[in-house]
């Protein structure tokens, strides 16, 4: 029986990144979760059931501003949204803007520093 082939994620540069991710944990405030280069892959949108909750993922690291890596709304009556495998590359930081009442987000990625 012929072996798997295992594809190993690589940055723009040809590096090999490592399979472990890290997550941000639940966040229901806007702000930084990474302040240096990384690769951001999962961005998974909560609801509160009602309202709904918009989130979006900038290529920065103090700020709401620069290039969007990811941008997604989500209807309250849905409940969870998101994009899964994005593996977009954060040049200076990944800072999430959320609004929404009850609105959350989990962002995984890999730190490439």
């Amino acid at each position: 029986m012929p072996r798997a082939q295992i594809n190993i994620p690589l940055d723009l540069n040809s590096r090999a990144l490592p399979l472990v991710k890290k997550g941000s944990g639940l966040i229901t405030e806007s702000g930084v979760v990474h302040g240096d280069n990384a690769v951001l892959y999962d961005a998974i949108v909560f609801t509160d059931g009602t309202n709904d909750a918009t989130v979006t993922v900038y290529d920065n690291a103090t700020e709401a501003s620069g290039r969007v890596m990811f941008h997604d709304v989500v209807k309250g009556s849905v409940v969870k949204g998101g994009e899964v495998n994005i593996a977009d590359e954060a040049l200076y930081g990944l800072f999430i803007a959320i609004s929404g009442t009850g609105a959350k987000v989990i962002v995984r990625y890999v730190d490439i520093t």
